[in-house]
């Protein structure tokens, strides 16, 4: 009896490691996509400015 109640005790043990290991991995995978998304969002925000300052230096040009 002893040994069976012990065997039950490392198995829940593993198991609840294994849960805790699962869910670290899933945190650290969306914290990865944020940081991805973040610097997409990034990316396209400099490109957009850097878009903008050259029509307007375009129009300025034009405007001379």
């Amino acid at each position: 009896m002893m040994m069976m109640m012990m065997m039950m005790m490392m198995m829940m043990m593993m198991m609840m490691m294994m849960m805790m290991m699962m869910m670290m991995m899933m945190m650290m995978m969306m914290m990865m996509m944020m940081m991805m998304m973040m610097m997409m969002m990034m990316m396209m925000m400099m490109m957009m400015m850097m878009m903008m300052m050259m029509m307007m230096m375009m129009m300025m040009m034009m405007m001379e």
